[in-house]
């Protein structure tokens, strides 16, 4: 049985020479995973989903014989698996694989998995910040704090990678709608009695340390879907009125009157 990695063609060299070493790369820096130095293989089945996910240039495959003397954990994600190698892999175990091309069925399946996750923080974005303006402590709200910067990042790197052409309107609309069914709040939800969706809100809030992050993720959102999906009614998110930015409070006041 075989495993491949990804690297970029100027790694692969040294690798053949030196084996595969633990280490941090770009991609694990990128979402500031918090792991040791690793290295990171995926399963044949799996590895069309990260050629897309990673797209470094080169990909090397890996004998399964490897994992003799070195320990190897498997985790699952929503269709695709990462094994992650505690320990380096001899040059003997390698050997340099034909980089694959995009596989379609993969973007198109990855394309919709990326859609829940941009949701996701977007939702997230309108929870953090009302939550932050209800009082807790600073303890609790860098713990907040710290996950939202997480959605935002996981939401970003994804979706940089993505075509979401791939995906159809009609089924991001699927996906949203379900939520909204199942008592879900959605990107497409409106702030309060303002005219801003969750998603449009991402550039109406006030925390400079996110505000780079939230502009980014609000423009891919804006490039990437239709008008049909962006302005899917969905509902409404309620927040508590300290929560709202200036400008959405004048907004706000004057759908009150």
């Amino acid at each position: 049985m075989s495993y491949f990695h990804f690297t970029k063609p100027e790694n692969v060299e040294h690798i053949l020479r030196e084996g595969l070493l633990p280490g941090r790369g770009d991609n694990s820096n990128l979402v500031e995973e918090k792991l040791e130095n690793v290295i990171f293989l995926s399963s044949r089945k799996s590895m069309p989903f990260w050629r897309i996910l990673l797209d470094p240039g080169a990909m090397l495959e890996i004998s399964d014989k490897a994992f003799s003397t070195v320990k190897a954990e498997t985790f699952e994600y929503d269709g695709y698996t990462e094994t992650i190698v505690h320990g380096a892999i001899k040059p003997e175990f390698i050997r340099v694989a034909k980089y694959p091309a995009v596989d379609t069925n993969a973007m198109h399946r990855l394309a919709l998995s990326c859609f829940y996750t941009i949701t996701d923080a977007c939702v997230m974005a309108a929870r953090f910040y009302d939550f932050r303006d209800s009082g807790p402590s600073a303890e609790e709200l860098e713990d907040m704090r710290d996950e939202y910067t997480q959605y935002l990042i996981s939401a970003l790197a994804c979706g940089e990678k993505i075509n979401f052409a791939a995906a159809t309107s009609d089924e991001y609309i699927k996906i949203l709608d379900e939520l909204a069914e199942s008592g879900e709040f959605t990107m497409c939800d409106r702030f309060g009695n303002t005219d801003y969706t969750l998603w449009e809100m991402l550039t109406k809030y006030d925390e400079p340390i996110q505000q780079c992050r939230e502009k980014a993720l609000r423009d891919l959102i804006a490039t990437s879907f239709a008008d049909k999906v962006l302005y899917t009614d969905t509902g409404g998110w309620t927040p508590s009125l300290s929560t709202l930015p200036c400008a959405a409070v004048q907004v706000t006041q004057m759908n009150l009157k």
